[in-house]
């Protein structure tokens, strides 16, 4: 197995604070990248952000937001490709104090690997439930 090191993009001033990346090999060829960025986590201009990268190598796209809440932050982002389309997890922050208790989950979901989202859809909720690992397929299953 070879594995190569190398930068999605440089320092983006508009959005110094980067975390919680994930990657998922989609079927088209691809590897997608897509984690949180803004001026701080848990601040309102944190956006989900993805860029994108020929598996057979070359370089990697110039980032793009595919979310943004207005006024809200969002973050802990898990994307998974099941049954022919691209799905998003992500949560959305309501209150500045304790911000990850007091989040909601929500779903996107995409038929282009990624390039058009489907407007978001809360699927619970509850407050405080976050996503943060992979979800996984059990006998044709989606587990989040």
């Amino acid at each position: 197995m070879i594995f190569e090191k190398q930068a999605i993009f440089e320092f983006d001033e508009a959005h110094p604070h980067c975390h919680c990346s994930v990657i998922q090999e989609l079927p088209n060829g691809e590897l997608m990248a897509v984690w949180y960025a803004g001026e701080n986590e848990a601040h309102k201009t944190v956006g989900l952000k993805a860029s994108w990268k020929p598996l057979k190598g070359g370089q990697w796209t110039p980032p793009q937001m595919i979310h943004k809440t207005p006024n809200r932050p969002d973050g802990n982002e898990v994307i998974i490709f099941y049954q022919g389309k691209l799905y998003l997890y992500f949560n959305t922050v309501f209150s500045r104090l304790f911000p990850w208790q007091n989040v909601r989950l929500f779903q996107k979901i995409s038929d282009d690997m990624g390039r058009t989202w489907s407007k978001p859809r809360l699927i619970l909720d509850t407050k405080g439930y976050t996503v943060r690992t992979k979800p996984i397929i059990v006998k044709d299953h989606l587990i989040i």
